[in-house]
């Protein structure tokens, strides 16, 4: 029997970014600025700093920029959550994570029939990211995703992994 659990492939889509992410509040003033939104900085690294808001007078969505610390991948920096989707911002590269089911198959159909940018939340993704000044999305088949031992996540190594993936393909925004 040939049913969902059987043939949905978690997808991983990631692109290149040149954004400044060295200090916290940049990013977020940067971010606040360029995609028009409220954001709430979360930050994990003290609890005695305290969450602040950057707010742009007549706009009432807020999103989060959450300071990430993780051992287990200490390239994590940031996370910008969204309603139906977060950038999980790494030192040279932007991981997508969306909230709806989507696996691999039914992304490339999107793409192959032109209908991605249809799509309400495609396209405003893509909008974001246009305006981020990142040009590629690279999709693939994140069980296929192997990094390899002792390499970091940064971009020189996830484009060959990427690459490596027998199932993989690029939409130019």
């Amino acid at each position: 029997m040939n049913n969902l659990k059987e043939t949905y492939q978690h997808l991983g889509i990631t692109c290149k970014h040149e954004l400044n992410i060295s200090d916290f509040k940049t990013l977020a003033n940067d971010l606040s600025q360029k995609l028009h939104l409220n954001i709430e900085m979360v930050y994990d690294s003290s609890s005695i700093l305290f969450d602040k808001t950057i707010s742009i007078n007549g706009v009432t969505e807020k999103v989060f920029l959450r300071e990430r610390i993780s051992l287990l991948i200490p390239e994590i920096k940031y996370e910008l959550v969204q309603e139906e989707f977060r950038f999980i911002i790494y030192e040279d590269f932007i991981e997508l994570r969306i909230k709806i089911p989507i696996d691999y198959s039914h992304l490339l159909l999107l793409k192959n029939e032109d209908q991605l940018t249809k799509i309400e939340l495609f396209k405003k993704i893509i909008n974001q990211l246009k305006i981020l000044g990142i040009d590629k999305l690279h999709i693939f088949v994140f069980g296929e995703f192997e990094l390899g031992e002792n390499k970091n996540y940064c971009w020189k190594n996830v484009i060959p992994a990427i690459n490596k993936c027998n199932n993989h393909f690029e939409i130019i925004i």
